[in-house]
């Protein structure tokens, strides 16, 4: 199961990114589709996802789309993805660079939704990250 949450985790990351780097050049139906499909992964809040969107598409309109009803949220500095998926990447090579996940954190990003994207647990990230000078 591990390998499919893991898989799941990076599918999500990477459609985030691409969501972020490409909603303004989109129609608003396909938009919408990636907006329905991202939804799936049950990861992200409205509010994150319409921050991947650069407010094109209002959290409340998202939250139609895929038919939130949870609190699924966290703060999320969408700029961080990249790093969060190279932490994700060190944790599945079994090496975190808990350095990168104190600069995440320093930026905004929860550790929790650090925690939810990546796989490593928040007590590792908050016991490893207070170590670091």
């Amino acid at each position: 199961m591990e390998i499919d949450d893991d898989l799941m985790r990076l599918r999500a990351i990477n459609e985030a990114i691409w969501i972020r780097d490409h909603s303004e050049n989109l129609e608003r139906k396909d938009l919408f589709k990636i907006i329905e499909d991202i939804g799936e992964y049950n990861i992200f809040s409205a509010r994150q996802i319409e921050s991947m969107t650069n407010g094109i598409v209002s959290h409340q309109t998202i939250s139609k789309l895929c038919k939130k009803n949870n609190k699924s949220g966290g703060k999320l500095k969408i700029n961080d993805l990249e790093k969060i998926r190279d932490l994700f990447y060190g944790k599945s090579n079994g090496l975190v660079n808990y350095l990168l996940a104190k600069e995440i954190t320093k930026n905004g990003t929860s550790q929790g939704i650090i925690s939810k994207l990546t796989g490593i647990s928040q007590s590792a990230i908050s016991k490893n990250i207070r170590r670091i000078k």
